[in-house]
């Protein structure tokens, strides 16, 4: 009867190559909930992607929490750089995960920051500048569009990601 090999221990100088990655995923994991937090405090129909866009609704609210948006997008932008630098380490050295999904996983939560970068970017200036132009409303609403279809890549690529870690 064989009895099954226990896995190695990981010690020393084996584990220093995950140490910083992991660090940085956990430090842009923090800094993307105190962005989603910033979100939901900011006026819904400027911060979330809109099934039913009133535009005309959404850019006075952009007007009304501009300063709760460009926190959210400067705290996401410098986030998502972080984690996402974080993930692409994760995907090139492996994880202790046995998973053969697992670097899928890291290439989608990677992905998603990538994409984030961006929303997070058009939060944090672009659309509350355009928002207060005056006559800016048709190129509010263009980016705007680009905003809501980026936010809902960006997170179902996160979420189709999450379970493959």
């Amino acid at each position: 009867m064989s009895r099954a090999a226990a896995p190695a221990r990981v010690t020393g100088n084996e584990a220093a190559p995950l140490f910083w990655p992991g660090w940085a995923v956990a430090v842009g994991a923090l800094g993307v909930l105190l962005t989603s937090v910033l979100y939901a405090v900011s006026p819904p129909r400027a911060a979330l992607p809109m099934p039913n866009p009133l535009f005309s609704a959404a850019l006075l609210d952009m007007l009304a929490g501009r300063a709760t948006l460009a926190a959210a997008g400067t705290v996401g932008v410098v986030s998502d750089v972080i984690f996402a630098a974080g993930a692409l380490v994760m995907l090139a050295y492996g994880s202790a995960s046995r998973s053969r999904l697992a670097p899928l996983g890291w290439a989608g939560i990677a992905l998603s920051n990538l994409i984030f970068i961006a929303v997070d970017g058009l939060a944090a200036g672009v659309l509350p500048r355009v928002a207060a132009l005056e006559g800016g409303a048709a190129v509010f609403a263009g980016l705007k569009l680009a905003y809501d279809m980026a936010f809902i890549v960006g997170t179902m690529a996160l979420g189709w990601a999450g379970w493959r870690c």
